[in-house]
């Protein structure tokens, strides 16, 4: 079984890599005729990243059968950052290993070792939220930051016309508010008013690498289930999906 992937930019893969190293060291990927996939939990099982990358998001796709490889993604992560803006970055199964091909003014290519997997295989998480929004992602990302001066944690809150974000410490309380109608709440749907707290970090490690993808994220959530953040990968379907668990109070 054999595969090959080639995209122009190497921005969206160094956003990914970056993404999938917040909550693993070892990352195993699913290709397939339909596209590329990545699916894994966090080792305290708190977080799962949830990926996929249709064969149309790439400007070259070759899969023969069906291939899944694990490889440490830092190292990856060290390739990708000897990528100029405007390199090709190619990836292709080469015997018991990964080839890495970056191209721009000059050639560079490199291999990485496959590895046995340590994780077991995540499943696809099913639950019915009540509360779903759509946020511009700076200003998501600038919320996290208020919020953070006073606390770790982030409470949300979805009542009937507006999202309400809490934080309370040792030293004081942050809140903040958008309200229905703002440009910077894209989307608001309310089946039942929600309130639910998550970790702030968490948060933060995924929602920063994934601003170089999009520049929006969807937020789903209800009481007391865990959050769901969603991020575009690309114009052709591609999308990232991150859960987490929330603090039990």
């Amino acid at each position: 079984m054999s595969f090959v992937v080639r995209t122009e930019r190497p921005d969206e893969w160094k956003a990914v890599a970056s993404l999938i190293s917040t909550l693993v060291d070892e990352a195993t990927f699913e290709v397939t005729s339909e596209g590329l996939s990545f699916r894994a939990m966090d080792p305290s099982h708190v977080a799962m990243l949830d990926l996929f990358w249709p064969n149309s998001g790439f400007e070259r796709f070759e899969c023969d059968g069906e291939v899944k490889f694990t490889i440490r993604i830092d190292e990856f992560n060290k390739i990708l950052k000897r990528s100029k803006r405007n390199d090709e970055v190619e990836l292709r199964s080469s015997g018991e290993g990964l080839e890495v091909k970056l191209e721009g003014n000059y050639k560079r290519s490199f291999e990485l070792h496959f590895i046995e997997s340590t994780y077991a295989p995540a499943r696809s998480p099913k639950f019915s939220f009540k509360a779903k929004c759509l946020v511009d992602i700076a200003t998501f990302r600038d919320i996290l930051k208020d919020i953070g001066i006073v606390s770790d944690h982030v409470t949300i809150e979805a009542r009937k016309g507006e999202l309400l974000f809490i934080g309370k410490g040792e030293t004081g309380t942050a809140k903040v508010e958008l309200v229905e109608g703002q440009p910077e709440l894209k989307e608001l749907s309310i089946e039942e008013e929600s309130r639910s707290t998550y970790s702030i970090k968490f948060i933060s490690d995924v929602t920063n690498p994934a601003s170089k993808l999009t520049d929006e994220t969807s937020i789903e959530f209800s009481s007391k289930l865990p959050l769901k953040l969603g991020f575009k990968l690309g114009d052709t379907g591609g999308k990232v999906d991150f859960y987490l668990a929330p603090r039990l109070e």
